[in-house]
């Protein structure tokens, strides 16, 4: 009788035998071992790939659901459609331009010094510029007068797209101010008005476009139009129309979109820009972009866009909340991206990481203007300031705005004579300084002064 235990292990040994016998033959053939050496190399290559190949299909899945959101996922989604010429403000600001280019060579080099407190040693070189200048500012107050302002902007350039319309726009922001303090200090209010209200109509000629660096420019011009108005508020009595008046511009001006759209703008080039041309050069602060080092790989690329998606997803939050998200977004963004093995300047790198603060600013600025506004509407029809911020609402202020670095509502002294008063955003160091701003010793308030 036949042993089973025995039957099955001599069973076993044969099929081993069998299956060494057909590898042998296999290996014998001339063809075999290339065909092992092909596949082992095949295998080894595709597992070097299956990373790059998961992050390339991830990021166009993020592509699809970002344009699913209704928002641009490509360099030429980003412009805007072009309204009709009659419409436009852009058509008549670029006539405007030339006008200005062609008077440049026999402007005053220190006029802007007229803007210096105390300062009035300039103030015959800030006429002269603004009466040399007289046509290119009409020509940019008729623009002004339309519904719409798009430049036409080839955005498929990315970051080699030249934008000198910018430094245009900030140049007849300064002009326009000058105009407004000259008409003060003349006793033409009205006029001082006139020129305050387009400062800010020039900031709102860059809502439409969705560049950081514009959205910049625009809070730039912002500063420029606040800082003016202070000054006229000074030495001009403005009547209760004329504030009215620069009270809707102020109050139009929408920072909160703006910072997203440049947010937006941000992760389009991400999506755009191939990963060949992300090297850091120092057209960075011309150019408004991050240009990331080379070799940035597909996943660290997955790993930028996804932060700068939460961040986008941060910014419609209220901006005492969305603030140190980005700067917590924007600080991994620089770890990815390698800057200081780069030698990226530290300016640099701050305007990357404290990209949201500059909103910050302007909204501060701007809703300190329109509070402190609204109390000079108050103190022309009580015939005293506000004892609080409180009275203004509902007459004179629908509805009072909170400081957008803390969300608590903004500070407010009346002053011990009764008839002036201070109000103020305790700024980005989230300390009360009393209402000054002096960076230096690291005060950091954002006020608004009413003075009988």
């Amino acid at each position: 009788m036949v042993n089973p235990v025995k039957g099955e292990a001599g069973s076993v040994e044969g099929e081993a035998e069998l299956k060494e016998s057909r590898l042998s033959r296999f290996l014998a053939r001339r063809w075999a071992v290339p065909l092992v050496i092909a596949g082992a190399v095949a295998i080894v290559t595709l597992a070097c790939l299956t990373p790059d190949l998961f992050a390339r299909w991830q990021l166009a899945r993020e592509r699809d659901a970002i344009r699913a959101r209704g928002e641009p996922a490509a360099l030429a989604e980003l412009a805007p459609e072009m309204p009709p010429d009659d419409d436009n403000a852009a058509v008549l600001l670029v006539q405007a331009f030339k006008l200005m280019d062609a008077a440049s060579a026999s402007e005053p080099a220190d006029w802007t010094e007229f803007f210096r407190a105390d300062d009035d040693a300039h103030r015959a070189d800030a006429a002269a510029a603004v009466k040399l200048h007289a046509k290119a500012m009409a020509l940019a107050r008729e623009a002004l007068k339309r519904p719409r302002c798009v430049f036409d902007l080839d955005y498929e350039k990315g970051p080699h797209l030249e934008l000198p319309h910018l430094s245009k726009l900030r140049h007849l922001a300064r002009l326009f101010a000058a105009e407004a303090i000259l008409n003060a200090l003349n006793a033409r209010e009205t006029k001082a008005a006139d020129g305050i209200h387009h400062v800010l109509l020039l900031v709102g000629a860059l809502d439409e476009e969705p560049l950081a660096i514009s959205k910049l420019v625009a809070v730039s011009i912002l500063g420029r139009g606040v800082e003016s108005l202070k000054e006229v508020e000074e030495v001009a009595d403005l009547s209760d129309e004329n504030r009215d008046l620069l009270l809707r511009d102020l109050r139009s001006l929408d920072f909160e979109a703006a910072v997203t759209q440049s947010l937006v703008e941000e992760r389009v080039f991400l999506l755009s820009v191939k990963p060949s041309d992300l090297v850091y050069t120092r057209n960075w602060l011309e150019r408004g972009h991050v240009e990331f080092r080379a070799g940035l790989s597909l996943a660290e690329r997955l790993r930028v866009l996804r932060l700068m998606s939460a961040t986008i997803a941060a910014s419609r939050l209220p901006p005492w909340e969305a603030r140190p998200v980005a700067r917590e977004r924007y600080a991994q963004v620089g770890q990815i991206m390698d800057w200081d093995h780069l030698g990226v300047p530290a300016t640099v790198k701050d305007a990357w990481k404290f990209r949201f603060s500059p909103f910050v600013r302007a909204m501060a600025a701007r809703d300190a203007a329109v509070i402190g506004l609204s109390c000079e509407l108050f103190r022309s029809a009580r015939g005293r300031c506000p004892a609080t911020l409180d009275e203004l609402s509902p007459e004179f202020l629908d509805k009072l705005p909170p400081d957008p670095f803390t969300g608590k509502p903004f500070n407010y002294e009346l002053r011990e004579d009764g008839t002036s008063f201070i109000v103020y955003s305790v700024g980005s160091n989230l300390a009360d300084d009393g209402g000054v701003r002096d960076i230096a010793k690291g005060k950091y308030d954002i006020s608004w002064e009413g003075k009988e």
